[in-house]
């Protein structure tokens, strides 16, 4: 430092110009109106002209014994930083969009239990597809909860999850709904955008709401934002698979074999089952070979071709390139949803059934189902329930 060192002298402390800024508090008596004041020493800088006097942002400069000295009051209610270089908000608020004043902070919590949802309409009651929720909005600076925040929650969902190779804007994404009770509010409206809400906390700093899935399996998403006030930590994502457990490959076996290609580019593999029905699965085709190998056919392994199943995740087979009435995201095969049913081939070409009604009488011995051959044209198949006739 080309000038010779400076001592200013406040509150019988001395501080020394080559040392670190500091801090200092004046506490007026207990029965003084006045607020304390704290107040900084802050440098001009190294090798800077005497002449140069800096005060941070949100601070008032006044008078010092030289003027390459400047005493800084922080503005009430900014505060020193930690370095005494600068005026920052109090713990617990933070600056406005503007930067001229220190608001309250407030921070966000979504919570989500753990755990897997299954896709709606795939089982009794729709048991398993929903999921309670919440979200509590607090202050930063006192720890109480907010009442009257308005948090936007917004679903989506992953593309290409669940088995599903297309996806567009009117892929569903799930619902707010009010559960059953205990867990019955729903303290969020629809804001007229699509997959939106705005929910108001209450009292207790909470708005509830229940998640309920759609038909369409998926890896989904739960976003939070508080928007009045806002949060630091904006968002909160919560992810959830909406899926049915323990679907697995239908093994390959000497028995049947798999339409491949199966001609739906959007859904190209649907060969999956639960593994007690791939394995009753094994059981009638194995004895419908036993029959045929007696047969004309003698020594051929017989024409059992597997043309459907059931989506990795499970869920609605919407097969709309392969299926005439189908529409995306819409139900399109009965059933299909659980890993339970299996469509085979049965139009009379190369790889369809050809001892129709024995296969029948094997099929009702084992307890599975046959529905009616159905179907048009080259699609025409036998629809096989392997969960005795369950609808799922």
């Amino acid at each position: 430092d080309p000038n010779p060192a400076s001592l200013y002298i406040s509150n019988l402390k001395y501080f020394d110009r080559c040392q670190a800024n500091l801090c200092w508090t004046t506490t007026p008596p207990p029965s003084s109106p006045t607020p304390p004041v704290t107040t900084c020493y802050f440098y001009a800088g190294i090798g800077q002209p005497d002449t140069q006097t800096v005060c941070p942002a949100n601070a008032t400069p006044s008078a010092a014994p030289s003027v390459a000295q400047v005493v800084c009051t922080c503005i009430s209610p900014f505060v020193p930083n930690a370095a005494a270089t600068a005026c920052v908000c109090p713990q617990g608020t933070q600056l406005n969009a503007a930067g001229t004043a220190c608001v309250e902070q407030f921070n966000l919590t979504l919570t989500s239990p753990a755990g897997d949802l299954e896709p709606s309409g795939t089982a009794a009651g729709d048991a398993n597809s929903t999921k309670v929720m919440s979200v509590f909005v607090k202050s930063e600076k006192t720890g109480l909860a907010k009442s009257g925040a308005v948090v936007r929650v917004t679903l989506d969902v992953q593309p290409g999850s669940g088995g599903h190779n297309h996806h567009d804007a009117q892929r569903p994404k799930g619902t707010l709904v009010k559960g059953a009770p205990p867990n019955d509010r729903l303290d969020c409206a629809a804001n007229g955008i699509p997959d939106s809400y705005d929910c108001k906390t209450l009292a207790d700093g909470y708005a509830k709401f229940t998640f309920k899935s759609t038909q369409v399996s998926g890896t989904h998403y739960v976003s939070a934002t508080c928007t009045t006030p806002t949060c630091v930590n904006n968002p909160q994502t919560a992810v959830i698979d909406v899926k049915v457990a323990g679907l697995l490959d239908i093994p390959a076996s000497p028995f049947y074999g798999f339409k491949s290609p199966n001609g739906d580019t959007n859904h190209p593999y649907t060969y999956f089952l639960k593994p007690e029905f791939s394995s009753k699965l094994e059981k009638i085709t194995s004895l419908y070979y036993n029959y045929t190998y007696l047969q004309s056919k003698n020594g051929v392994i017989p024409d059992f071709v597997i043309t459907e199943g059931s989506l990795k995740w499970g869920g609605v087979l919407d097969c709309f390139l392969t299926c005439p009435d189908s529409v995306p995201w819409g139900p399109a095969h009965v059933e299909h949803r659980r890993g339970s049913v299996v469509d085979v081939r049965a139009n009379g070409t190369p790889g369809a059934i050809v001892y129709e009604e024995q296969f029948k009488d094997i099929a009702k011995f084992c307890k599975v189902v046959i529905g009616r051959k159905h179907g048009v044209g080259s699609g025409l198949h036998f629809h096989i329930n392997l969960n005795n006739g369950l609808k799922e």
